[in-house]
């Protein structure tokens, strides 16, 4: 794995395997999904990324599983992407949509969604799910 990709733990793969399951999505390379979006404004680095028709929606997306590494190990964002609405924009450093309690940013083309706070232990890829697509309709960034 390259310098900065956190390298998975077995658990956490298997985790990442059940999470594609429980979501009907197809796992990605991790690396090969950095390398595409280099703008990725999500904290940390994906070391889990799953593909596929966003349970909830029509629209396909994809879920990232992020580690920031060091002090903040066994910590995880879940992370939503969907191709972002013709013409959406946000600020550079995204904005926090306050019901949602997610980050909302758009950068190259693709609308991102992510929660405020780690969640230890847990991925949290269903919920986030369930909360990014009404987050993205609201704010008007994805066609969701």
């Amino acid at each position: 794995w390259p310098f900065g990709i956190p390298v998975p733990q077995p658990h956490e793969l298997d985790a990442l395997r059940r999470v594609a399951g429980e979501l009907g999505m197809v796992p990605e390379d991790p690396i090969a999904f950095h390398r595409a979006h280099p703008a990725c404004p999500v904290p940390g680095r994906a070391f889990g990324v799953v593909h596929g028709t966003l349970p909830g929606s029509s629209a396909v997306g994809r879920l990232g599983v992020f580690d920031q590494g060091r002090h903040t190990g066994g910590t995880y964002r879940s992370a939503v992407m969907v191709p972002a609405r013709a013409g959406a924009a946000t600020p550079l450093g995204g904005t926090l949509h306050q019901p949602s309690d997610l980050y909302v940013e758009v950068a190259d083309g693709v609308a991102y969604a992510w929660p405020r706070r780690r969640a230890a232990g847990a991925f949290e890829a269903a919920a986030t799910v369930a909360k990014a697509l009404p987050t993205f309709r609201e704010t008007g960034l994805a066609d969701v």
